[in-house]
């Protein structure tokens, strides 16, 4: 992917939030939080990868699409 990832999706991965709210992307490497408007730094990890972190801005009644791009 265009973040240097593996570019594929990767299921299993922990996604945390900056608030600390924490979730585990699907069987599909899909992941979702409902969150307020605001700047977001979204970290993913997964044993065998490395740990990336991106930042976010949510704008409020939009859906907000981000790529992690996890490496080896």
């Amino acid at each position: 992917d265009a973040a240097g990832g593996t570019g594929v999706r990767i299921s299993g991965a922990t996604v945390k939030l900056n608030t600390g709210a924490t979730t585990t992307s699907s069987s599909t490497g899909v992941y979702t939080f409902n969150i307020a408007p605001g700047t977001y730094t979204i970290t993913a990890s997964k044993s065998g990868y490395q740990t990336k972190s991106a930042k976010e801005t949510v704008i409020a009644n939009q859906e907000v699409w981000e790529s992690i791009g996890l490496s080896r």
